[in-house]
Formats: structure tokens, sequence, C-alpha cells
């Protein structure tokens, strides 16, 4: 090492980088990503993670359809009914508690309800899975509706249901303003 390399290194300086400013960046990426037995401890997450993605592509398996009990593919969306001014949330909850096919679980969340169907759809394609969820009764949740502040929002897994809730809103009379698709 020549006298000006080594000056240069005991100044913290080499080939125009700051070690001491690069030292700190490295503590504060250390100090987010945890230490070294952190991530070998989390090695076979990502590893799994992985090969979950790749394994089904590399050997040619195409993945399922998911579809719901009604047999529409499921998406989930979200739809907000902003309450209008006039409206109270008390007076919404009020309203949304008359509903027979709604079952509050809480002030401010309510399950949106079916009856068990007889018969399951028929599978669209042999790479289809139907899947549903059910209360402990065997009603089917076709969704949820939670009061958020001035916002009504209803999460269901599939646009169909999405719809039908926003026509069946306009049948009972609106309880807030104009719907928002946010899927």
């Amino acid at each position: 090492m020549d006298f000006r390399l080594r000056q240069a290194h005991f100044a913290g300086i080499v080939g125009g980088v700051d070690l001491a400013a690069l030292r700190r960046q490295i503590g504060q990426v250390q100090a987010v990503i945890g230490t070294d037995e952190d991530l070998q401890r989390a090695a076979p997450l990502f590893t799994t993670a992985w090969l979950f993605d790749v394994l089904p592509r590399a050997l040619g398996l195409d993945q399922p359809n998911l579809h719901n009990s009604e047999g529409d593919e499921v998406v989930f969306h979200e739809v907000t009914f902003p309450l209008t001014p006039a409206a109270s949330p008390e007076a919404v909850a009020l309203r949304l508690d008359e509903l027979q096919e709604l079952r509050q679980e809480s002030s401010t969340f309510w399950n949106w309800l079916s009856e068990a169907a007889a018969t399951r759809p028929a599978a669209e394609s042999e790479n289809a899975l139907l899947w549903n969820v059910t209360m402990e009764d065997g009603s089917v949740v076709l969704g949820n509706i939670e009061l958020k502040e001035r916002t009504l929002v209803l999460s269901v897994n599939s646009a169909a249901r999405g719809a039908g809730a926003c026509n069946a809103a306009e049948r009972s009379g609106r309880p807030g303003g104009r719907a928002t698709d946010e899927d």
C-alpha cells in the first residue's frame, strides 16, 4: 500500500467514499433487517414462498380458479357509501339492524348472510376450487358491512355480490350517499 492510499484509508475516505457514512448506512440497514441470526431463522420462509411461486410454473401446473358459493370468480371488492349530511351514523346503524339478512357482530360491524345453498354450483373446470365462509349455524357469509365514521363500507368477494348489494341499497333507501367501488 503506498503512502497516499494509507493516508486516505486512515482518514476514512477511500476512492471518494466516506467510510464512516457508509458504516452508518450499513448499520441503519442492519437495524431494519435484523441480525444474521434473524435472517437465518427466516430463510425457510423465503424459500417456501419462492417454491410456491416457482414450482407450479416449472412443473406446468395451472393455478386453480377460486369461486364462491354462487360460482362467481373470487375477486375482492369494497364498496363505500359516504353518509349524507342529514344521515347520522346512529340512524344508519338502527336501519341496518332492521334488515333480516344482516347479523350484527358489534356496534359498527354486520355480516351479510344467506341461507346455506341446497346444492353447490358445478365447477367450470377441473381446476376450479369452490370457497365460501359460513357461520356456526351454516349461514353463508356474503359479505361484511362496517360503519366507519361517516362512511358505510361493504366488503364482498365478487363483483356480482357487490352489484347485488348496491341494488338492494337502492331498493331499501340507501343509508348514505353515492356508492363508490374500490376493488
